[in-house]
């Protein structure tokens, strides 16, 4: 339940401090009660991503664990399991960032995107979590597209996740596209958009001129 709630996600030291947890030691403790006052939850997270809890049941001094038992039903428990749920969801929505991208030439596009043009990542399709587009903040065009997929989707000999940019550019993409860093559009018109591939064998200042150059054409 726990790595379904916060999977790709990292917390946040300053927001978990305003959602009401307390710094012990390297650890951060989150306490509340739940159904009427008869458990006592405790989560406890450590930086950046590990998450851990406890469900005590206050009458009896011992941990609750049944609720975790997906196969287990019934009113009480199935209110205890939504309760709880409820908690960790409120805890991820206000804590929580998210951590998808982890290349450093990734990360160093987006802090360029960020920085420049103030545009952060937006996760827009549920189904698809490991995709992000970023718009343009005067007409809400988007002029380019983060997604983490399988290697041998963009042409790679091999079944390992990649990291890619693809943007929209006004070169000639058959002369640009080298099948090396540069490749044809993943699900975009290949005749105006090319995938590149984050992997530091393109330097960044390439890459932030055919930023530049998409994000002008989003204009239009």
């Amino acid at each position: 339940m726990i790595n379904t709630i916060f999977k790709n996600k990292i917390a946040n030291a300053h927001k978990l401090l305003q959602f009401g947890f307390k710094k012990q030691g390297e650890t951060f403790v989150y306490q509340t009660k739940l159904f009427n006052a008869q458990f006592l939850l405790t989560i406890i997270i450590s930086l950046p991503d590990k998450i851990e809890s406890q469900l005590l049941d206050l009458e009896l001094n011992e941990p609750y664990t049944l609720f975790l038992n997906e196969n287990a039903t019934g009113n009480f428990v199935g209110q205890i399991r939504e309760e709880y749920k409820a908690i960790l969801q409120a805890v991820c929505d206000n804590c929580f960032e998210r951590d998808v991208f982890k290349n450093l030439q990734t990360r160093a596009v987006i802090d360029y995107i960020e920085n420049v043009h103030h545009d952060k990542l937006e996760f827009l399709w549920e189904k698809f979590d490991n995709n992000a587009i970023c718009r343009r903040a005067d007409n809400r065009k988007w002029y380019c597209l983060f997604v983490k997929i399988a290697g041998n989707k963009i042409g790679l000999q091999t079944k390992d996740l990649v990291e890619i940019l693809i943007i929209r550019t006004n070169r000639n993409t058959d002369e640009i596209i080298n099948l090396k860093n540069i490749f044809p559009a993943y699900h975009m018109n290949k005749k105006n958009w090319i995938s590149i591939l984050l992997d530091n064998s393109m330097p960044n200042q390439e890459i932030f001129a055919l930023i530049e150059e998409s994000h002008k054409l989003a204009k239009k």
